[in-house]
């Protein structure tokens, strides 16, 4: 299983449900697409726009293991240089999915 697969696969059901609005041709509510501008999908996964580039949705059980990656191959650098590289490319799940 690719990597793409993995986060496809693992992304929770609330990013499912919001990858089904983003793509869905129906109406939205005010709420819905105030949300809905926040996000992109690109090939099934989800990704906030931040800073005008998209970040990946990680999901909550892929967490560790990229913490560890970027410890671990990015220099053993100290705990804030660390999630600031991580935060670069990666965005947590978001609270507002589930409202």
């Amino acid at each position: 299983m690719s990597a793409t697969d993995r986060v496809r696969f693992m992304q929770p059901s609330s990013s499912k449900e919001l990858i089904e609005l983003i793509t869905s041709s129906g109406t939205l509510t005010d709420h819905e697409k105030r949300v809905v501008e926040l996000y992109e999908v690109h090939d099934g996964i989800l990704y906030r726009r931040f800073a005008g580039r998209p970040l990946l949705v990680v999901p909550r059980a892929m967490r560790k293991g990229i913490v560890i990656g970027a410890h671990d191959y990015g220099g053993h650098f100290s705990q804030d240089r660390t999630v600031a590289k991580i935060t670069q490319d990666f965005l947590q799940q978001n609270k507002e999915i589930a409202t």
